[in-house]
């Protein structure tokens, strides 16, 4: 009977190991602190959906990430971008009219740009939000793609108290991107995009959890702050010991610079959807 008893105190000690090895996300948008352990792996896909601007707008962007941990604290990822957005470009057809010239006549239509890329990341982790009184840690990724690079870092700040974990994200990132002036000439513009992202979620039985996602998204163009959108919306995860999923859904509730909605950078409703298998 002793064998028994000590047999499951040990299967579920390696159990609660396993479990506290993972990084399992409770957040779709909001990192928290926790790296993976030394040795361990994951690979992780991303799904993500906006749609809705002053004219049509939908997008799929699309992430495949490999997670290593190379210590106790420390972590790197590298990612393969695949991004599709559908909008409308202006077009200029030749016509011939009734006098026998040709002129150019303007057309709408849809139009869809197919884009790849590959990132890299790196996740040091300073305090835990289990041990310590607040858990914290450094992060920053590089992106680059055929038309553009972008350089991200993040402050983390979160804390696990009884069945709650919140997190709390502040974001600083430079883009610059190839874009074609009024003379046609392609040159590099630069954006930064300062961003802070909150979230609050309750561990429900069964490894089921719910709360909701906060986002400050920020765009400063050429030293001028252009638009301040907040999005919000719930938030949901399940997790088992050896895979998990994130989901979550925001729609935009205002743009503080013009008290209505930014409809210009960003869209009406982005979802995004996390899937991840460790191994």
């Amino acid at each position: 009977m002793n064998v028994w008893k000590y047999f499951l105190i040990l299967s579920l000690t390696i159990l609660a190991c396993r479990s506290s090895f993972a990084t399992d996300r409770n957040f779709a948008y909001t990192n928290e602190s926790r790296t993976l352990q030394g040795g361990l792996r994951e690979l992780e896909a991303w799904i993500s959906y906006s749609y809705g601007r002053d004219n049509f707008y939908s997008a799929v962007k699309n992430r495949v990430e490999f997670e290593i941990g190379l210590g106790k604290k420390l972590q790197t990822s590298f990612y393969l971008n695949l991004n599709a957005e559908t909008f409308p470009q202006t077009i200029y057809n030749p016509v011939t009219d009734s006098s026998g010239s040709i002129i150019f006549q303007q057309q709408s239509v849809l139009h869809t740009k197919f884009n790849a890329g590959f990132s890299n990341e790196w996740k040091y982790q300073l305090s835990d939000p289990v041990v310590n009184k607040i858990g914290s840690a450094l992060y920053g990724e590089i992106s680059i793609s055929p038309d553009g690079f972008e350089l991200e870092t993040k402050f983390i700040l979160d804390k696990k108290f009884n069945r709650f974990v919140t997190a709390l994200n502040f974001v600083s990132e430079i883009e610059w991107e190839a874009e074609d002036n009024t003379e046609g000439e392609t040159e590099w513009e630069q954006e930064f995009k300062p961003e802070i992202n909150f979230g609050l979620i309750y561990e429900l039985p069964n490894n089921f959890s719910l709360g909701f996602e906060a986002r400050s998204l920020n765009i400063i163009h050429e030293g001028i702050w252009e638009h301040s959108a907040l999005f919000a919306g719930p938030a949901f995860s399940y997790k088992q010991n050896d895979w998990w999923v994130s989901i979550g859904i925001q729609p935009q509730i205002t743009d503080f610079k013009s008290s209505g909605l930014d409809l210009e950078d960003h869209e009406k409703l982005n979802a995004r959807m996390l899937f991840a298998y460790s191994f």
